[in-house]
């Protein structure tokens, strides 16, 4: 074997050997109940929490990219006017994480709108676990 093609397949065994791990599966039948909900203060800001719970009898592993578990996404219409996201720095690690039968875990996050934007709006709160999916959407009125 040539000196170019050994050094191209050790470079794909690294590859290979440095990929993220498949994500923990998720057993049947244990979905995550998730609630968002949006308090307001009149037009200054607006507090968002999302609730997710593992209803199942058993622990869930959820599986992370990153240092981020959740995110809010504000909209108007079809039109994003924030992303709680957008403002953060995040790790840059795979991780992973359990919930315990009937846990449930709440996330927050408070939108500071710029003077003079009032109307109708929603958002929609998710976890961003690579595994499992869980989300809700909420109309709030600043």
């Amino acid at each position: 074997m040539n000196a170019s093609r050994l050094l191209a397949l050790a470079g794909f065994a690294v590859l290979v050997a440095c990929a993220p791990p498949d994500p923990p599966a998720v057993p049947e039948g244990s979905p995550l109940l998730a609630s968002v909900k949006a308090a307001t203060f009149g037009a200054d800001s607006a507090v968002f929490s999302l609730q997710v719970t593992n209803t199942a009898s058993g622990p869930l592993p959820l599986s992370f990219s990153s240092g981020q578990e959740f995110d809010f996404i504000v909209s108007r219409g079809a039109q994003e006017v924030w992303r709680w996201s957008g403002e953060q720095m995040f790790t840059q690690a795979f991780r992973s994480d359990t919930l315990a039968p009937g846990e449930t875990r709440t996330y927050t996050a408070t939108w500071a709108p710029l003077p003079g934007t009032t109307g109708e709006y929603t958002v929609r709160g998710r976890l961003t676990a690579r595994n499992v999916q869980a989300e809700q959407t909420t109309a709030f009125r600043l």
